[in-house]
């Protein structure tokens, strides 16, 4: 008796696994495609905790419904229209209500929609489909990967700067920059692009937490020399991250700390 619930339990877990790695590979070849198939903008374009969210919610509604639709007796229609709703509020408790809410309401409930066809087929077929629950830890470590791309890279450091002259540079590149709690530092940063290539520019402190900066001013935008500063809440290493995006040319940090 006992070994059968526990091959029952087992059994709903692995259905749950496998629809939940269906649909992130589902959703991975969606923002593949979606940034033409460039591995660094594809990791970067979500958030973990994002990820992780997604991840829990998905489980914790997948378990609710399937209580109410035992003991209600619920038809496969009423289950997608429970499931709809779920994912259409799954942001809210995180953004309110807003535009944004709305329209990432309707492709999360879209999202959603996937998600209980896809286990309706994983239950169906069962055990013949669980093989795939092993792509999941790969789809972990592969978002952990650092795809920035450099080609004819070259840089020099000091205490106080940094440079760096290329042919391609898709990704990002840390600066690190250790200060001490109180301490204010002021940093130009200038990228002298020759080609058509995006960059950019953000601040990480020790726990990967953004860092709030000012820009004092942003001139000469054949240069795009931009002026930023910012006061140091604890004292550790804070990082610098200059990022291109097919970019060509060069790229000068240099910074002062009062």
């Amino acid at each position: 008796m006992n070994t059968d619930k526990n091959q029952s339990i087992l059994s709903y877990i692995m259905n749950l696994l496998t629809t939940l790695t269906c649909l992130l590979i589902l959703l991975n070849v969606f923002l593949l495609s979606s940034v033409g198939f460039d591995l660094y903008e594809w990791k970067q374009s979500y958030q973990s905790w994002v990820y992780l969210y997604c991840i829990i919610y998905a489980l914790l509604v997948a378990v609710v419904i399937d209580g109410f639709s035992i003991k209600l007796s619920l038809s496969i229609s009423a289950q997608a229209i429970f499931y709809t709703v779920a994912g259409f509020i799954a942001f809210f408790p995180f953004t309110g209500i807003s535009f944004f809410t709305f329209f990432a309401g309707i492709f999360a409930a879209f999202i959603a929609v996937i998600f209980f066809f896809c286990y309706k087929i994983v239950k169906h077929y069962h055990k013949k489909l669980w093989v795939i629950v092993l792509l999941f830890p790969m789809l972990v470590a592969l978002s952990t990967i650092d795809y920035t791309e450099k080609k004819d890279w070259h840089e020099q450091t000091s205490e106080n700067s940094f440079s760096a002259q290329f042919t391609h540079f898709n990704g990002m590149h840390p600066i690190p920059i250790s200060l001490a709690r109180g301490e204010i530092v002021y940093i130009t940063i200038q990228f002298l692009p020759e080609n058509e290539g995006g960059y950019g520019y953000y601040i990480l402190d020790e726990k990967n937490q953004d860092v709030s900066y000012q820009m004092i001013e942003a001139i000469d935008q054949d240069v795009n020399n931009f002026q930023i500063y910012f006061t140091a809440d604890t004292t550790g290493q804070y990082r610098v991250f200059v990022t291109g995006s097919d970019l060509k040319g060069r790229i000068k940090v240099n910074w002062e700390v009062k």
